[in-house]
């Protein structure tokens, strides 16, 4: 990771990230949706 990284920008995105799986999760989401949005978060990382 580049020391030019925008630490506090991807703390936000991947908080929200997390939060909202845990929204989902509880509200029924089923392991493979979760899964999904983890690999989309994760393909996200290259962007910062």
């Amino acid at each position: 990771m580049p020391i030019s990284a925008p630490l506090q920008e991807m703390t936000d995105f991947y908080a929200t990230v997390i939060q909202g799986l845990t929204i989902q999760a509880r509200d029924g989401a089923s392991t493979e949706q979760l899964h999904k949005v983890v690999e989309h978060a994760m393909k996200a990382w290259t962007l910062f």
